[in-house]
């Protein structure tokens, strides 16, 4: 049987953001984006407290909406970064 992606297995990161797109998307600042990013994760139940810092940490680093959209492209695949 095949393992199911992170995206549809609940208190991941990807999962958080898969359920949320829309509210991320919407934002068009750098700030807004990181904010929108951050309380998304901040009101989900994720696992991993290691993988949700490092998450914050990593998104913290964005300078760029176009960077913090693919970052968190990237997290929504389930993809390393």
């Amino acid at each position: 049987m095949a393992k199911k992606p992170l995206y549809e297995i609940p208190g991941t990161i990807a999962y958080a953001l898969t359920q949320n797109v829309n509210e991320w998307k919407q934002a068009t600042t750098v700030s807004e984006l990181k904010q929108k990013a951050l309380d998304i994760i901040n009101r989900s139940e994720i696992k991993s407290e290691k993988d949700k810092n490092d998450f914050i940490s990593i998104l913290n680093q964005g300078k760029s909406v176009s960077n913090l959209m693919s970052t968190l492209g990237t997290y929504m695949t389930g993809m390393k970064v």
